[in-house]
């Protein structure tokens, strides 16, 4: 009887448990595998319709998950998923401003003018994680085989969505097996997508 109720725990655990949860070993949460600083050291990577780059090289970014989770209120498109938060570390690149996707941090001369209330510390803050939404992506099949013949043999079998500003900025972040690289495709409204490969320096 008692291995009877085991199994049935057991069953009822792999049925309700999300599967992103088991996803990455070693993590206590989706995604925290993202926390800390990382840098973008190419950004020319072929990729077919791309026209812009994510950032410059040698510029930072930081990311921050709580643990937390939240969604959109009723009325608003309807999803959830992990808080994760996004900043610029300064000093930044002033060719930023010739990037449609960073252009609303530049004036009409090209220079930089960032809002002083979203400057804390060394960073500008992108997104708060009241503001971001983090999902697990499972690549199954030819999708991951796809991608690892294509782009990096070493990624893992799984990416992350990111969902920023109401969907303002919308990223897939692709970890790669040595934990020290990801692979960020970025696309978003009136912008063309394209990848940039960032290292972790904290």
């Amino acid at each position: 009887m008692r291995r009877l109720v085991l199994s049935f725990v057991v069953i009822i655990l792999c049925i309700c448990v999300p599967k992103e949860t088991i996803l990455a070993k070693g993590s206590r949460y989706p995604g925290q595998e993202l926390n800390g600083t990382w840098q973008v050291v190419k950004n020319d990577i072929p990729f077919e319709g791309a026209d812009e780059v994510f950032l410059p090289v040698g510029q930072k970014v930081a990311f921050w998950l709580t643990g937390d989770s939240h969604g959109y209120g009723p009325f608003q498109r309807t999803r959830t998923g992990m808080d994760i938060g996004m900043k610029l570390m300064l000093p930044m690149d002033k060719n930023i401003c010739g990037l449609k996707a960073w252009d609303y941090l530049c004036d009409e001369h090209g220079n930089l003018n960032l809002d002083k209330n979203d400057i804390e510390g060394n960073a500008y803050v992108v997104t708060d994680e009241s503001r971001g939404l983090l999902n697990v992506v499972v690549m199954r099949g030819k999708e991951s085989v796809d991608f690892k013949k294509n782009w990096r043999k070493d990624a893992k079998n799984y990416y992350f969505n990111l969902n920023m500003n109401a969907e303002s900025h919308l990223y897939d972040i692709h970890p790669m097996k040595n934990g020290n690289e990801i692979l960020i495709f970025s696309f978003g409204a009136g912008v063309t997508r394209f990848p940039a490969l960032l290292r972790r320096v904290k």
